[in-house]
C-alpha cells in the first residue's frame, strides 16, 4: 500500500511525499548503500523526515559502513605481493 502526504510549505506552496508502508530493512539498507533510483530515494528520504526514529537507524547505518570501509585502508594501500602476481602471471597465459 502506498501512502501520499501533501504538506504545505508556503501559503500556496505544497510538497507531495510518497512511500510505501511499512518500509523493510532491505529498504533502508539499500538507501544507505547507494543503490536506488533518484525517484526511490528522494521517496525515502521523505519517508525519513516524518520518521526520526528511522532517520536515527538510517544514521547508525551509514556510520557504521563509514567504519567499515576505514577499518582496512591502509592493507588496500599495500603492494600486491610478488607470490600472488606470480600466480596471476600464470593463469593470464
Amino acid at each position: 500500500m502506498a501512502v501520499f502526504v501533501v504538506q504545505e510549505t508556503k501559503p500556496n506552496e505544497f510538497i507531495v511525499r510518497f512511500w510505501r508502508k511499512n518500509l523493510n530493512n532491505r529498504d533502508l539498507q539499500d538507501y544507505v548503500d547507494g543503490r536506488l533510483s533518484d525517484t526511490r530515494q528522494k521517496e525515502i528520504e521523505g519517508y525519513l523526515a516524518d520518521h526520526p526514529e528511522q532517520a536515527a537507524r538510517v544514521r547508525a547505518y551509514q556510520r557504521q559502513n563509514r567504519l567499515l570501509k576505514n577499518l582496512n585502508t591502509d592493507i588496500l594501500e599495500e603492494p600486491i605481493p610478488a607470490r600472488l602476481l606470480d600466480i596471476l602471471e600464470k593463469n593470464t597465459e
